[in-house]
C-alpha cells in the first residue's frame, strides 16, 4: 500500500493464519508462527520481508508457535501471548550485525530467545505494532474469557498498564507504547469502536479513551 492503492507483491513462502508480525515500514517486516498446512498445524517458521521478497529466518521456540502479537523490526522484534491455550510467553528476536550497517549473512547467528513472561496469559490480543522490542504494549485478548487488561514491556519485564474501556479481543491495532489506536474486535459481538491510548494524559499510567466509531464492524483474523 503506497497511501493511495494496494498492489500485489511476492507471497509468503508458507501460507499461514493467526501468526505474529513486526514491521518498521513497507520494506522491513517479520512474520512468525501461526497455523499452516492440511491438516492445519502450528508452525514455528519466521520469514523476513525486504521490500521485494520473503526470506526464511530462524524458527521461534516449539510450543509457542502462534504468537499473539508482535512489535519491532527485522533487526530487533518481540512476540508475545498466543496459543496453545492462552500463553504468557514472550520471545525476542535479534539479528546479529557485522557493523552498524551490514547484516551478518549467516542465518545461524540470528535467533529468537525467551524473555520475561507476561503477567496475564492470553491469546487473540492487541499490541503496539509500531513499538519496539524494549517498549511494547499488550492489551485485551482471550484468557479464555475476553479481557480488557493492559501490560507494557520495557525490555526486561512486563508491568501493569491501564485497561481498555471494556473487554475486547481480535482487534486491529497500530501505534507505539505511548500513543496508539485500536479498532474493531469482538466483545464477543463484532464491534466498530475505536480506542486511543495516550501516555501523556497521565504520566504515571496513561489512559485509554473511546474515539470515533469506525464505519466497518469486524475483527482481525
Amino acid at each position: 500500500y503506497n497511501g493511495t492503492a494496494w498492489t500485489t507483491v511476492t507471497s509468503l513462502n508458507t501460507a499461514r493464519i493467526g501468526g505474529g508480525s513486526a514491521a518498521k515500514n513497507a520494506s522491513d517486516a517479520l512474520a512468525f508462527g501461526g497455523y499452516c498446512g492440511n491438516p492445519i498445524a502450528q508452525t514455528c517458521q519466521t520469514e523476513e520481508w525486504s521490500g521485494n521478497s520473503w526470506a526464511i529466518g530462524p524458527n521461534i521456540a516449539s510450543g509457542v508457535s502462534s504468537q499473539g502479537s508482535g512489535a519491532g523490526d527485522t533487526n530487533h522484534a518481540i512476540g508475545f501471548g498466543g496459543v496453545p491455550a492462552a500463553s504468557t510467553c514472550t520471545m525476542v528476536y535479534d539479528k546479529v550485525l557485522t557493523n552498524p550497517f551490514t547484516f551478518n549473512p549467516k542465518p545461524s547467528t540470528d535467533s529468537w530467545s525467551g524473555a520475561s513472561s507476561m503477567i496475564t496469559a492470553r491469546r487473540s490480543l492487541g499490541g503496539a505494532t509500531a513499538g519496539t522490542q524494549n517498549a511494547s504494549l499488550a492489551f485485551g485478548g482471550y484468557t479464555p474469557t475476553i479481557v480488557s487488561c493492559g501490560e507494557e514491556y520495557d525490555g526486561s519485564a512486563w508491568s501493569i498498564r491501564p485497561s481498555l474501556p471494556f473487554a475486547v479481543n481480535s482487534t486491529t491495532r497500530i501505534g507505539t507504547s505511548t500513543a496508539g489506536l485500536l479498532a474493531g474486535g469482538r466483545t464477543p459481538s463484532y464491534i466498530a469502536n475505536v480506542f486511543e491510548y495516550n501516555d501523556v494524559v497521565n504520566t504515571c499510567v496513561g489512559a485509554w479513551t473511546i474515539g470515533q466509531t469506525s464505519t466497518i464492524t469486524g475483527k482481525r483474523d
